[in-house]
């Protein structure tokens, strides 16, 4: 079974510019591409093991349900 990481690695590979996400905001439909989402977790990733996170660690990830 592919993770999550293979199959955004996947995506973006294939179609990055494609949209992963859409969302209205301000009457206005906005998206983020498979490139940028890919940057972004990217970024995230580097900014927890910033902190000390490594290999084989838990961390949780907390965000406001919609």
């Amino acid at each position: 079974m592919p993770t999550l990481r293979t199959l955004l690695l996947e995506a973006a590979a294939a179609r990055p510019d494609g949209a992963f996400f859409r969302w209205k905001e301000a009457g206005a439909w906005r998206s983020l591409t498979f490139a940028e989402t890919l940057a972004r977790v990217r970024a995230a990733s580097e900014a927890v093991a910033a902190l000390g996170a490594g290999p084989g660690d838990r961390v949780a990830l907390m965000a406001g349900n919609r």
